[in-house]
């Protein structure tokens, strides 16, 4: 059966620092749920130093219906010592949440400063390393969701494709295959609109190593304000159809959330 749209774990509220739209509330993020008859849907701030408190607040209360379930979830930075910024005393704050290991942009949290600016073979190098330091934790991998893998920051003058392009097959195999292993899930969130068909197949091809190696999907849009909810459908729609995604090929995770509500 071909993959069912059914759901987006990756939602922005007003909490967090890069949305501070106060359209961009828990109750609206759910409206668009319901709006795109998910089963499932995630708010999923970022956890930083400075928002730490109101990520616990704002996870008290979350809207829900039959037919529809909001779960409590956070984006996760790793800080440039390798050092998770949800603390393992935290992990049960949250439902899942989902691992940003390409933030590379965050000097003086995610880049040490002195480093910059990264160059194109450096960007590639320590997005490997920061995978390789995370495979290790201690993690309860079964509800963690590796996000939007194909959106690095590039040096000036590159593109997404360029950086892509220093991971070989193999490599991109090693990593997926540790992934699947894992239990994790891979976060599709790419617009294929945005790309010519050059760029369009670098950007697949690590997904569709990742299929192959095994791994489960599941989706994430990204919106931090409530007009990219009119895209997100749309796009995800496409990926299905690019990687020729069925059912088994979903996130586990999210299947027993929404068997959950059978």
């Amino acid at each position: 059966m071909r993959y069912i749209v059914d759901h987006d774990l990756h939602n922005h509220s007003l909490v967090s620092p890069c949305s501070r739209d106060s359209r961009q509330t828990k109750e609206a993020i759910f409206a668009y749920a319901m709006t795109n008859n998910y089963r499932l849907v995630g708010v999923s701030d970022h956890l930083w130093p400075d928002t730490r408190e109101h990520i616990w607040t704002s996870l008290q209360e979350l809207p829900s219906a039959e037919k529809c379930h909001m779960l409590a979830g956070a984006e996760v930075d790793m800080d440039m010592n390798g050092e998770l910024l949800l603390h393992p005393e935290e992990h049960s704050n949250v439902d899942y949440f989902i691992l940003a290991l390409t933030h590379l942009h965050l000097l003086g949290c995610v880049t040490d400063p002195a480093k910059a600016p990264l160059s194109l073979q450096d960007t590639a190098d320590y997005l490997k390393e920061r995978l390789n330091k995370a495979f290790v934790m201690d993690l309860p991998f079964e509800r963690v969701g590796l996000a939007h893998f194909t959106t690095i920051p590039v040096p000036k003058g590159y593109t997404i494709s360029d950086c892509l392009a220093l991971f070989s097959d193999e490599e991109f195999k090693t990593i997926f295959s540790t992934v699947a292993k894992l239990g994790m899930g891979v976060e599709l969130n790419f617009d294929p609109n945005n790309y010519d068909e050059t760029t369009l197949e670098q950007v697949l091809r690590p997904y569709k190593i990742a299929k192959e190696m095994g791994c489960k999907f599941y989706f994430g849009g990204d919106a931090h304000h409530p007009e990219t909810f009119c895209h997100n459908r749309r796009k995800f729609e496409q990926i299905v159809d690019l990687l020729e995604l069925t059912e088994d090929h979903k996130w586990e995770f999210v299947k027993q959330q929404i068997q959950k509500q059978a």
